[in-house]
């Protein structure tokens, strides 16, 4: 179980200062089959600070499957407040990356974050947009109605399908 693995992870990380670091090496350079990996990244999630994932991020991004790099960039995202590097992400060629990223901001409140949010309110990708009404909504920025009308009312299909999944995820 999850619960018990980030116990475990925390009480061996209060007693080796070392731990993350040795995860997030284990992570990066080892051939592990996805579900393992992405498991670890749940408990480093629980567990990590931010400057080191930052870094892992970059090793890992260049030899890992789509899928796996997505995920971790949502877990660097999350731990690390260097927006600049959110602009960076923002440039991925693949919009999971670009969406995940942007996901890790639901919540954040301050100038930057908001710019960063608005920033993936003009992405191509439909999932992109989706992800930047929901956080400007979350942080009360008026604008998100807009947004979400045009996702509503767009001609396109799967902009109307990311419009309504807006909808039920605007907690």
């Amino acid at each position: 179980e999850l619960a018990t693995a980030i116990r475990v992870a925390k009480a061996v990380q209060a007693n080796d200062a070392h731990f993350e670091q040795r995860m997030l090496d284990y992570l990066v350079d080892q051939k592990l089959p996805l579900a393992k990996q992405s498991r670890i990244l749940d408990v480093l999630d629980a567990v990590a600070s931010g400057p080191r994932i930052l870094t892992a991020f970059r090793r890992i991004a260049k030899t890992a499957e789509p899928a796996l790099v997505s995920k971790f960039a949502m877990v660097a995202a999350k731990k690390d407040p260097n927006r600049e590097w959110f602009e960076a992400r923002l440039a991925e060629p693949d919009a999971r990356i670009r969406g995940n990223v942007v996901e890790a901001l639901w919540g954040h409140k301050d100038p930057k974050s908001l710019d960063v949010l608005r920033a993936a309110l003009h992405d191509s990708s439909a999932r992109v947009v989706a992800n930047g009404v929901v956080g400007l909504y979350l942080a009360e920025d008026a604008s998100s109605l807009a947004a979400l009308n045009e996702l509503l009312i767009s001609s396109e299909e799967r902009r109307r399908k990311s419009g309504v999944w807006a909808v039920t995820n605007s907690r």
